[in-house]
């Protein structure tokens, strides 16, 4: 809902009714498929100011690697900034600024990409959000500063933290190197 509004579309489902096209879309598969459910709200007309929309919802197998660590280097690419784009939104039109860093760690041989923001501090990974560990155990995440988008699974993790009792320190990052 905030990331259709934020781009300008009007939602044309309630959530109780998206949540149920989920359900069923999830009751198609396997009870013990691991799923990726992409929800999305598009404009069907108007010219650059949609003046309707739609939902769909797309649901894929997608069971995550087993954890073996992973490579990251420092991109090239920086995040846009909120002035530029609409960066607290979840929009197909920023993937491709991250594909590029993707492909560029990629073709480096590394497994993903650290992204700056526009003022050269920390703000995500090409395909994540971002959480370090400091050599003194302090749980680091950079400070929602408007050009990443803090959502829904950023929150998550903050709060699966907090039941485990850490508080994540929320901060500009500027040196991420010191993190590795």
């Amino acid at each position: 809902f905030d990331s259709a509004e934020r781009v300008g579309l009007g939602v044309p489902l309630t959530v109780d009714d998206m949540v149920e096209l989920c359900i069923q879309g999830i009751h198609r598969f396997p009870a013990d498929a691991d799923l990726y459910i992409r929800p999305l709200v598009f404009g069907t007309e108007g010219l650059l100011v949609p003046t309707s929309s739609n939902f769909a919802v797309t649901l894929f197998y997608a069971p995550l690697p087993p954890f073996a660590g992973f490579s990251a280097m420092l991109s090239s690419r920086r995040r846009p900034s909120p002035l530029a784009a609409t960066t607290d939104a979840k929009a197909s039109a920023l993937y491709p600024n991250v594909a590029r860093a993707l492909r560029e760690a990629k073709s480096a041989g590394f497994d993903n990409a650290v992204i700056l923001d526009p003022d050269g501090h920390v703000a995500e990974f090409a395909t994540a959000n971002l959480f370090f560990v400091a050599a003194d155990g302090t749980v680091v995440t950079p400070a929602a500063n408007g050009t990443f988008l803090a959502g829904i699974t950023r929150a998550r993790v903050i709060s699966l933290l907090a039941d485990d009792g850490v508080a994540p320190e929320h901060r500009a990052l500027l040196d991420w190197a010191s993190f590795t």
